[in-house]
């Protein structure tokens, strides 16, 4: 059939004719059963009519229509439906709309082929992927994060397609993964969180293929302002342990596990923060740490922040320190750094996490269900429950000053930081301690 309308079509050209296109020349109408069946419509237009012939022989009294056809067509009785049933009703489903689809599946297949590779999602993500590599290598971001960004993005490649452009990240796209992510919620496939934070790495990889200038334009969903793709995080309350747990981990713990514990709660350090712990940031006279959070150590902003040890944390830091004297303060029992993520030969990714480890072993002794660090949290949300001192929360989390005039005009208060540690140790484990 297409060579046939092929050749009249030339044959056309050839003639200098240009007729419109008929209606059986549009592809679209290829699929329409009055177009592919003529003949089977015909012939069930006439032995519908046929039937309601009957319907009006056998049943005087029923109103029939001087046109059979139309009869049939808008009000077919009882008897002549189940005589005759509508031809799109023979097959279920329709063999027509089975290839309709098909066909639409393959031009979409052939359209994508017929894409620039070079703009097509799957090489952009690969682009987008290595440069968070290269960031990697300067120390610029972690390991983890660049691993959790492939994840979240060549998932979002599966769902639209690798091979589709990258043009074809519209608004409406994008108001559709948000669909399928909360979708996933919904069955409890995922926590809302993860799927914010799943939208929010394909939202950074939309905008760096516009400032890269793979797209032409942001899609307006982005804006500055809309609201539209923004998937609310469930925010509880805070998690804290209470003194009595807090006792009760540093009365169990080893002395190894009560440094950590004793770490996190007097300086606010993340279990890298206190792998990171480098001889030259103590002060093994005065009994001070001075350093810059692991995280955050590349921006000029965030302070360098002088700790106070209590009596208790100096003691068991000297006592566990590597007896290297410099670089790493401690290491495992191996030799190496507390807390590492690094990529095996097969590529997967492997993160060692010693003092997590410790850490799980002592609270699942204890029963106790709170993870490591929520001791952090427990004492830096003390600080901020404190009239005298809920101002130096964010230096002690380390956390850039955001006040103009602390910013420009105020160094950080020594002696005042130094009362507050104080105070916090007696509101947290000084009981704890005079009892161990």
């Amino acid at each position: 059939m297409a060579l046939e309308k092929l050749g009249r079509l030339r044959s056309d050209q050839q003639r200098g004719v240009r007729k419109p296109p008929s209606r059986e020349d549009l592809f679209a109408n290829y699929f329409l059963p009055e177009v592919r069946r003529p003949k089977l419509e015909a012939a069930y237009r006439e032995i519908g009519a046929l039937a309601e012939s009957l319907v009006a022989a056998t049943l005087p009294s029923r109103q029939v229509s001087q046109d059979p056809v139309t009869e049939y067509e808008k009000v077919p009785s009882p008897l002549s439906r189940a005589i005759v049933p509508a031809p799109h009703a023979m097959f279920q489903p329709d063999p027509l709309t089975i290839e309709s689809v098909v066909w639409e599946d393959r031009l979409k297949t052939m359209r994508r082929q017929a894409v620039d590779q070079e703009l097509t999602i799957k090489v952009q993500l690969q682009r987008f992927l290595a440069l968070q590599g290269s960031k990697v290598d300067a120390n610029l971001l972690s390991l983890g994060r660049q691993q959790t960004l492939g994840i979240h993005l060549n998932s979002f490649a599966d769902w639209l397609g690798g091979g589709a452009a990258v043009t074809e990240i519209s608004g409406q796209k994008l108001l559709a993964y948000r669909a399928y992510l909360l979708e996933q919620v919904t069955r409890g496939k995922w926590m809302l969180s993860t799927a914010s934070e799943r939208l929010g790495s394909v939202k950074s990889f939309v905008r760096w293929l516009w400032r890269t200038e793979a797209i032409k334009s942001l899609p307006r969903l982005l804006d500055a302002g809309c609201h539209e793709l923004e998937i609310g995080k469930s925010r509880g309350a805070i998690e804290t342990f209470t003194k009595a747990e807090i006792g009760r981990l540093l009365s169990e713990a080893s002395p190894r596990t009560r440094l950590y514990i004793l770490l996190t709660l007097n300086t606010a350090m993340t279990q890298k923060d206190i792998s990171d712990l480098n001889w030259d940031e103590v002060d093994w006279q005065a009994g001070r740490i001075i350093r810059k959070r692991s995280k955050t150590r590349r921006f000029d902003a965030t302070p360098i922040v002088s700790y106070k040890l209590w009596p208790e944390t100096f003691r068991l830091l000297t006592s566990e320190r590597s007896s290297d004297g410099a670089g790493r303060v401690l290491l495992n029992v191996n030799g190496g750094p507390l807390w590492s993520e690094s990529m095996d030969d097969a590529g997967a990714y492997r993160k060692v996490d010693n003092i997590r480890s410790a850490f799980e072993r002592l609270r699942r002794k204890l029963g106790i269900g709170k993870p490591f660090k929520c001791l952090k949290k427990t004492a830096a949300s003390e600080i901020a429950g404190s009239k005298e001192y809920r101002s130096l929360r964010g230096l002690f989390l380390g956390h850039a000053p955001t006040a103009l005039a602390d910013i420009h005009y105020a160094n950080a208060p020594v002696e005042l930081f130094d009362e507050a540690l104080s105070w916090l140790r007696r509101g947290l484990i000084a009981e704890a301690v005079e009892s161990c």
